[in-house]
C-alpha cells in the first residue's frame, strides 16, 4: 500500500515548479453506480500512517476539518467519524472487513460524510468523543465509531462493528441503515440524544474549582490503589491486565517518601509479574501494551512507545529505590527496544510497532515446541522448561507467548545465548508493521526516560541519545515556541501533553548532563505553555491551545489514564521548577491549578496519581542539591554526584553548575551564590530554599542529602 501511495504522489508532484501546491488529484469512491475500483480518497496526501492505511478505501474519507461539516452541513447528512490508531488490530480488521467491502462503503458515502482521525494524531479529538462514547453506550475503545450532527454533537456510537451480526454485535450495514432512517424520519429524536450528550459533555469538561486541596490525597490515593490491588497476580484488573505505570509511580514516590513497606511491595510485586510475563518481550526487550487475561500472560501485541518509555523509567528508578540489578536489566532491555526497532535515522522515535501481523496475530511473538527445538537442538529442552513451552501452548492453535518460570534466573550464560539464537531466528519472519508517525509528546517521555534511566543507571549513551532527539523535538517549534503535534509536515496544533512532557523531558537532560540550555528551554516553554493553555480564572491547564481550532467542548483532564494526564504532568513541572527558583516557577500557579482539581483530589485521588504526587512534594520541604565546581574540576563532581544518585530521591532536584552556567542560569534564585571559589568542587544541600553549609567532601554531602526534613503544609493547600 506505502509502495501505490509513494507511486500516486510522485505522479502528483511531476512537474510542479518548486513552491507550488501539488495539484489535487482525482478522487474515485463507491456509490451505488460505481462498485469496482481501484479506489482514491482524500487521505492519499495524509502523513499518518494509519490515515494512509484508508487512502484506497472506496470510502469518501475525509480528514478533521472545518471542510467536512460544512459538507455535511450543506448535504443535511450525520458526520460519520471513525477513530484509530495503526496498532490496533480491531482497526485493520474493521477496514478489512467493512471499509474496504464497496456495498457498505456506497451506503456510508450516501448517508454520511466519513471523516477517519489518527487518535495519537489528534488526541484532543479523539478524547472529546471517547468520552461522548462512555456516555451513549458505557463502552470506549478502538476502533470507535461514532455518528454525529454537521456541528459536531454525537447521535450514536460504537466501537468495533462485523459487516453481519456476529460476536453479539450488531453488522455495521445494519448500523448505518438505523442512523440514516433515525435521521430521515425521527431526527427530534437523534437530536434530543445529540443534545443531552453535548451537555453532559460540557458540564464534565471542567471541575469545581475549591478553595484548597487536601494534604491528605496522598495516603487516600495510596489506599484506594490498594482497595483494588490484585493480590494473586499483582497490578490492577480482573479481566485485562495494563501497566498502569502512574500508579506503580505513585507507590514507588510515596513508598520511599513514607517508608511504606506495603507500596514497595506492591511495586516490587508488579514488576516481577510483568517482567516474568508474556506482557515482556522476553527475547528482543521492552513491553507489549496489555494482556488480554488477569496474569499478564497473554499480551495484545501491539508495543508502544509511550508504554516502553514509561517503564524504562519507572523500572530504572526502582532499580535504585529496591536496589535491584534485575530492574536495571529490564530498563536496558527496554532502552534497547527504544533506541532499535522504534528509533527513527534522526534519532528521535516511532510511535509503536502493531499488533497485526503479517502471518497471523502473534505470529511474530509465539513459538511452538517444535520451533524451538529446531532452533536449539540439544539445548532446548532446559529452555522449554524455563520458560514454561508445552504443546498445549497459551495462545492460539498450540501456539506459545514465551513466560518466564518463577525461580529462573534470566542472567543464566545458557538462558541468554538460547535467548540469542531464537532472537536471530525470529528476524527472519516477517515482522509487525511501524507507525513511523513520531508524535512530540511520546517523544519526549522517550527523551526523559532515557535522560533519568542513563543518569540513574550510569549508561551516557542514553543521556546522549536523548539529548540529539531533543535538539530535534526544539527545531519543530516555531516562533511562538509552541510545538505541533507531530514532526510530520502539516502536523496539527500540539496539545497541552507535547508541552508538558518537553518540558519534563528537558529537567530530566538538565539533571543527566548539566547543559544549562536545557533548564533554560524549560523555563521559556513553561511560559508559553502557561500562556496558551493555562486557565488563568479558575487554574490549570487546557487540553487545547487557546488558539486552536475550536472542538465542541474544550476540557480539561487532570486525570491519569495509559498516559499521566498532560495537565497533572505540567504542574509537576511547576514544582520541579520552583525548586529550582525559576523564573516561571510561580507557585501562586501551582497553588491554583491544584486547586482547580480538588474535586478529585478529595473524593477520588486515585485517579489523579500524578496530581497526588505532586501534592506529597508539597507536604514536605524540596530538597535542592546543588554540586559547584571550579573552572577545569568537571570531573571531581563525579563523587557528588554517585553520592546523589546513591539512593531514589523523588522529592529533590539536581543541579550543577560552574561560574560559566551559573551566568547563564542567573534568575534561578535556588543556583543564585552557589560557587566553588573555595574549593575545587563545593555540595550545596538546601531544603526549600533554606541551605546548610557547603562542603567540599561528598561524605558530608550525601549526609546532608540524606538527611531532609519532611514539612507539613499549613492547612489545607496552602504552599510552604
Amino acid at each position: 500500500m506505502r509502495t501505490a501511495i509513494a507511486l500516486l504522489l510522485t505522479s502528483l508532484l511531476a512537474g510542479c515548479s518548486r513552491g507550488d501546491p501539488p495539484p489535487v488529484p482525482a478522487y474515485r469512491v463507491a456509490h451505488d453506480a460505481v462498485t469496482t475500483g481501484p479506489w482514491t480518497n482524500r487521505l492519499v496526501l495524509a502523513t499518518s500512517p494509519y490515515l494512509a492505511m484508508h487512502a484506497h478505501n472506496p470510502v469518501d474519507w475525509h480528514p478533521w476539518g472545518a471542510d467536512a461539516f460544512a459538507e455535511a452541513k450543506r448535504r443535511d447528512v450525520p458526520v460519520f467519524l471513525s477513530m484509530g490508531y495503526l496498532a490496533c488490530h480491531w482497526c485493520h480488521v474493521m477496514d478489512a472487513e467493512s471499509f474496504s467491502n464497496p456495498a457498505i462503503a456506497a451506503h456510508l458515502n450516501a448517508w454520511f460524510v466519513p471523516i477517519a482521525v489518527d487518535r495519537e494524531e489528534r488526541p484532543d479529538v479523539d478524547g472529546l468523543y471517547q468520552a461522548a462514547l462512555q456516555r451513549l453506550t458505557g463502552d470506549g475503545g478502538w476502533p470507535a465509531s461514532l455518528w454525529l450532527t454537521p456541528d459536531g454533537r454525537p447521535i450514536a456510537g460504537g466501537t468495533y462493528y462485523p459487516p453481519q451480526a456476529r460476536f453479539g454485535r450488531p453488522g455495521f450495514g445494519d448500523v448505518l441503515q438505523r442512523v440514516h432512517t433515525q435521521w430521515t424520519t425521527d431526527r427530534h429524536d437523534a437530536l434530543a440524544t445529540a443534545r443531552v450528550t453535548a451537555e453532559q459533555l460540557q458540564r464534565r469538561a471542567v471541575l469545581p474549582v475549591g478553595s484548597s486541596f487536601p494534604s491528605t490525597a496522598p495516603d487516600k490515593a495510596v489506599a484506594q490503589l490498594g482497595d483494588a490491588w490484585d493480590a494473586a497476580h499483582a497490578g490492577w484488573g480482573d479481566t485485562m491486565k495494563f501497566p498502569n505505570v502512574p500508579r506503580l509511580a505513585l507507590l514507588l514516590d510515596h513508598g520511599v517518601a513514607h517508608g511504606d513497606d506495603t507500596a514497595l511491595a506492591r511495586v516490587r510485586a508488579a514488576l516481577d509479574a510483568m517482567d516474568r510475563g508474556g506482557i515482556h518481550d522476553q527475547l528482543g526487550g521492552g513491553f507489549h501494551r496489555y494482556t488480554v487475561d488477569p496474569t499478564w500472560t497473554v499480551p495484545h501485541f501491539e508495543k508502544m512507545a509511550t508504554d516502553n518509555a514509561q517503564l524504562l523509567r519507572l523500572y530504572a528508578e526502582a532499580a535504585v529505590a529496591l536496589d535491584d540489578p534485575r530492574y536495571a536489566a529490564v530498563a536496558a532491555d527496554t532502552a534497547g527496544f527504544l533506541l532499535g526497532p522504534l528509533a527513527a535515522p534522526d534519532g528521535t522515535f516511532y510511535s509503536s510497532l502493531a499488533a497485526t501481523d503479517p502471518k497471523g496475530e502473534g505470529a511474530y511473538y509465539t513459538w511452538t515446541p517444535a520451533e524451538v527445538r529446531t532452533v536449539l537442538g540439544a539445548n532446548a529442552p532446559g529452555f522449554l522448561a524455563a520458560y514454561g513451552v508445552t504443546d498445549a501452548g497459551n495462545f492460539h492453535d498450540g501456539r506459545l507467548v514465551l513466560v518466564r518460570g518463577a525461580g529462573v534466573d534470566p542472567a543464566d550464560p545458557a538462558l541468554a545465548a538460547d535467548r540469542a539464537r531464537l532472537l536471530a531466528a525470529r528476524a527472519a519472519r516477517p515482522a509487525p508493521p511501524a507507525d513511523t508517525k513520531r508524535v512530540i509528546a511520546y517523544n519526549a517521555l522517550a527523551i526523559g526516560a532515557l535522560a533519568r534511566a542513563g543518569r540513574l543507571l550510569h549508561h551516557p549513551e542514553w543521556v546522549a541519545a536523548a539529548g540529539k532527539a531533543m535538539h530535534v523535538v526544539l527545531a519543530a517549534r516555531g516562533d511562538s515556541l509552541v510545538l505541533p503535534r507531530t514532526l510530520e509536515a502539516d502536523s496539527p496544533p500540539g496539545i497541552v501533553d507535547d508541552q508538558a512532557f518537553t518540558v519534563q523531558a528537558l529537567l530530566d537532560l538538565y539533571e543527566a548532563d548539566a547543559d544549562p540550555s536545557w533548564l533554560l528551554q524549560a523555563d521559556a516553554l513553561t511560559a508559553s505553555m502557561l500562556d496558551r493553555f493555562g486557565d488563568s480564572r479558575d487554574g490549570g491547564l487546557w487540553v487545547t491551545d487557546r488558539t486552536a481550532p475550536g472542538l465542541l467542548v474544550r476540557r480539561k483532564v487532570p486525570e491519569d489514564n495509559a498516559l499521566p494526564s498532560g495537565e497533572a504532568v505540567a504542574v509537576l513541572d511547576l514544582w520541579r521548577l520552583r525548586a529550582y527558583g525559576a523564573p516561571h516557577g510561580d507557585p501562586a500557579i501551582l497553588d491554583k491549578a491544584l486547586k482547580s482539581a480538588s474535586v478529585l483530589l478529595v473524593r477520588a485521588p486515585g485517579a489523579v496519581p500524578t496530581l497526588s504526587r505532586v501534592v506529597d512534594a508539597l507536604s514536605r520541604a524540596s530538597v535542592e542539591a546543588v554540586v559547584a565546581t571550579a573552572p577545569g574540576h568537571a570531573a571531581d563532581a563525579a563523587p557528588f554526584l554517585a553520592a546523589f544518585d546513591a539512593r531514589y530521591r523523588p522529592y529533590a532536584v539536581l543541579a550543577r553548575i560552574d561560574p560559566a552556567s551559573e551566568a547563564r542560569l542567573a534568575g534561578f534564585r535556588a543556583l543564585e551564590g552557589k560557587s566553588a571559589a573555595a574549593a575545587p568542587v563545593l555540595g550545596y544541600v538546601c531544603f526549600d530554599g533554606a541551605c546548610k553549609q557547603p562542603t567540599a567532601d561528598p561524605r558530608a554531602f550525601r549526609k546532608s542529602v540524606d538527611a531532609a526534613p519532611k514539612v507539613e503544609t499549613a492547612g489545607q493547600g496552602a504552599l510552604p
